[in-house]
């Protein structure tokens, strides 16, 4: 999708809670779709799209939907791409830079301009075993 002033395409995966999307970020094999495996394995979690994902701002807010030849397909590595349910839509409430360096122990709270709306942003690695409960909880804090 080209960039429009109210509409992009980023590489990312999204996976949404309770209606609220995570845009996890990283370069290829930093365990977007690995994470967003984990996640959508619990109740509450569901996939909006792994790899690309495109971006809308409306309403004040800025939207995730699946491209069209991606929807209900996830890749997991050393298997291949696998078919899951998927939500159609969500807001985009937090951004998760997937990272296995060292992270900071209590980290400011940060933001990221998307489509002219601050988002906030926080890192994590994703093969921790405490990053899944970790999102949760964040994501039930944020809607809060």
């Amino acid at each position: 999708m080209p960039s429009h002033a109210d509409r992009v395409q980023i590489h990312a995966t999204a996976v949404a809670h309770q209606g609220q999307a995570v845009l996890l970020r990283g370069p290829s094999g930093a365990g977007k779709s690995d994470l967003a495996l984990r996640l959508i394995a619990h109740d509450g979690w569901t996939l909006i799209a792994d790899d690309q994902c495109d971006l809308t701002h409306r309403d004040g807010a800025v939207f995730v939907t699946c491209p069209n030849t991606l929807i209900g397909k996830i890749e997991a590595r050393g298997i291949g791409i696998l078919d899951t349910s998927n939500a159609t839509e969500a807001r985009v409430t937090l951004i998760c830079d997937l990272t296995t360096a060292p992270i900071e122990r209590l980290p400011e709270p940060e933001f990221e301009i998307i489509l002219g709306q601050a988002i906030r942003r926080i890192t994590l690695n994703p093969f921790e075993a405490s990053t899944t409960a970790k999102l949760t909880v964040l994501m039930q804090n944020l809607m809060l």
